[in-house]
């Protein structure tokens, strides 16, 4: 039990039904609330962490019937996880920070509805693996089903290929990013000019680049604000007669343009 709550207490009282429920045998009689025969609700308020021997007294003749023991811990709650997002895989670590950790025997960290033990390695830290999961999205993480932090599942993310490589000075054309574990459309940057890259098909999306100083241009790839992906180089040339020179490949070369 935690925190300020109540319990059911089970005990046979079948031909007793004037008793009281003493606590460490402090004399305070505790509240309680008759369900059934045998079944009672007790109520605890303002007791301070700890262990509880509970007796059960017949008041006509004081004699203890019954007894429990109960453990009463402080409140836990949990305010921050890092890292907040792991891929569909799964098994990467994660630390829930919070508070009253080392009061509760047992821990879970819930990703939804889904349970996976934790360990406590601090009174305000706990860590636990991410479970595997289906589809991209955002959940809720608790502890014991208390609290709700979000968390990202997001798909692996393996850049592949980009294509093409070349372009000319001032003139916007196509680059196709290739990944696997590509599901959404993302942002390309060059040259501090982020475009947005549509999803043209699963592992493929198209962002529109135009550069307007000749020479190499380092290309990066983002997608929902995480940090930018260095993915490769554009070679920018003033016309296409210097593509053809860099390239040795006139064929190739015209024929890329033409698909543009």
């Amino acid at each position: 039990m935690d925190g300020i709550a109540t319990t059911t207490v089970t005990f046979a009282a079948h031909a007793i039904h004037d008793f009281t429920v003493n606590v460490n045998g402090s004399g305070v009689g505790l509240e309680y609330e008759r369900l059934s025969e045998i079944s009672y609700v007790l109520r605890f308020s303002n007791y301070v962490p700890g262990h509880y021997e509970l007796m059960m007294l017949s008041v006509s003749s004081q004699i203890t019937f019954a007894s429990a023991s109960i453990e009463i811990v402080g409140p836990f709650y949990a305010f921050n996880v890092i890292p907040s997002e792991s891929t569909l895989i799964g098994g990467k670590l994660v630390t829930i920070f919070g508070s009253g950790f080392s009061n509760v025997t047992e821990l879970s960290c819930w990703f939804n509805d889904v349970p996976v033990p934790a360990v406590v390695s601090s009174p305000s830290a706990l860590i636990c693996k991410t479970p595997a999961w289906i589809l991209p999205q955002v959940v809720s993480v608790s502890v014991n089903g208390r609290g709700s932090l979000p968390f990202e599942f997001s798909s692996p993310l393996s850049i592949q290929r980009v294509f093409p490589t070349v372009g000319l000075v001032s003139t916007a054309f196509m680059v196709a990013v290739q990944a696997d574990g590509l599901l959404q459309s993302g942002v390309c940057k060059v040259n501090d000019i982020e475009t947005v890259c549509l999803l043209e098909n699963p592992r493929m999306c198209r962002c529109l680049v135009s550069v307007d100083v000749p020479g190499i241009s380092h290309l990066y790839f983002a997608l929902n604000d995480r940090q930018f992906i260095f993915t490769g180089h554009l070679e920018i040339a003033l016309s296409l007669e210097c593509c053809l020179c860099i390239h040795r490949n006139m064929f190739r070369l015209v024929r890329a343009f033409k698909c543009m």
